[in-house]
C-alpha cells in the first residue's frame, strides 16, 4: 500500500511516528550548520588564496547539513502530504548531487585532481551517496504502491549518511591539512 493510494493520513501518522528522529536531526544539523559556518569563517586555508578543493568541500559540507535541517523541518510540519514533502527531499538530493559533480569537474578542469588528497575526493563520494539516497527517497514518495518502510529506511539512512559524511568533512576542514 503506497502513500498516494492510501492517502495523506497514513503518511501523516507515519511522519508523526518519526517526529522524534526529525526533531533530533533538526537540532543536530542546525548546530552543525552554525559550527561549520563559524569555523570556516576563521579558516585561512579557504580564503581567496586558499585550497579550492577544500573550499568546494566546505560548501558541500555546509549544504549537506543544511539539507538535513530543511528536510527535518519540513517533515515536522503538521498535516504534510507525501506530494508536498517529495519535492523538498528530491530537490535537496538533486542539488547536492549537482554541486558534487560540479566540484569534481571543476577540480578536473583546474588539474587540481592530482593535488586534492584522496581524503577530499572520498568526502565528496560519501556525500554523493547520501544525496543519491535523498533522490531515491523523494522518488519513492511519489510512486504509487511502494513499500513505506523502504521510503522511511532510505530517508533515514540518507540523512544519517549526510550527517556522518559532513561531520567527517568538517573535522578534516577544521583540524587537518588535506
Amino acid at each position: 500500500m503506497g502513500f498516494v493510494a492510501s492517502g495523506a493520513s497514513d503518511f501523516g501518522q507515519q511522519t508523526a511516528e518519526w517526529s522524534g528522529y526529525f526533531s533530533a536531526f533538526a537540532q543536530v544539523s542546525g548546530g552543525l550548520v552554525g559550527l561549520v559556518f563559524v569555523a570556516l569563517t576563521f579558516n585561512g586555508r579557504l580564503g581567496a588564496a586558499g585550497n579550492l578543493a577544500l573550499r568546494d568541500l566546505a560548501r558541500q559540507t555546509f549544504a549537506d547539513f543544511l539539507s538535513v535541517l530543511v528536510i527535518s523541518l519540513v517533515l515536522l510540519a503538521p498535516r504534510l502530504s507525501p506530494l508536498s514533502a517529495a519535492p523538498f527531499i528530491f530537490i535537496s538530493g538533486l542539488l547536492g548531487a549537482q554541486r558534487i559533480l560540479r566540484s569534481l569537474l571543476s577540480m578536473l578542469r583546474r588539474a587540481a585532481w592530482r593535488n586534492a588528497s584522496r581524503q577530499v575526493v572520498s568526502r565528496f563520494l560519501l556525500s554523493m551517496l547520501g544525496n543519491s539516497g535523498l533522490l531515491l527517497a523523494g522518488a519513492l514518495l511519489i510512486v504509487p504502491d511502494h513499500d513505506p518502510a523502504t521510503f522511511w529506511s532510505t530517508l533515514f539512512g540518507s540523512m544519517i549518511g549526510l550527517l556522518l559524511s559532513g561531520s567527517r568533512s568538517a573535522w578534516m576542514l577544521v583540524t587537518h591539512d588535506a
